[in-house]
């Protein structure tokens, strides 16, 4: 776990979060898997009320493709 939650920081820092997102989105077919991803998402969120506009944009790509 601990190296994709480091894939998707970095993407974050390095504004490739589409391509890291295009990564995921052509791994991941199994629809229950892909509602895991974007409620693990959401729940982390939920966590931080303080989501940034950036972050924000980044939930609603995620919920997007994985909803």
């Amino acid at each position: 776990l601990r190296p994709a939650i480091e894939e998707a920081r970095s993407a974050i820092e390095l504004n490739q979060v589409d391509d890291f997102l295009d990564r995921v989105d052509s791994r991941i077919s199994s629809r229950i898997l892909r509602s895991a991803l974007f409620s693990a998402a959401r729940d982390v969120a939920g966590i931080d009320a303080d989501v940034t506009p950036e972050e924000g944009s980044i939930l609603a790509v995620v919920a997007v493709r994985f909803g």
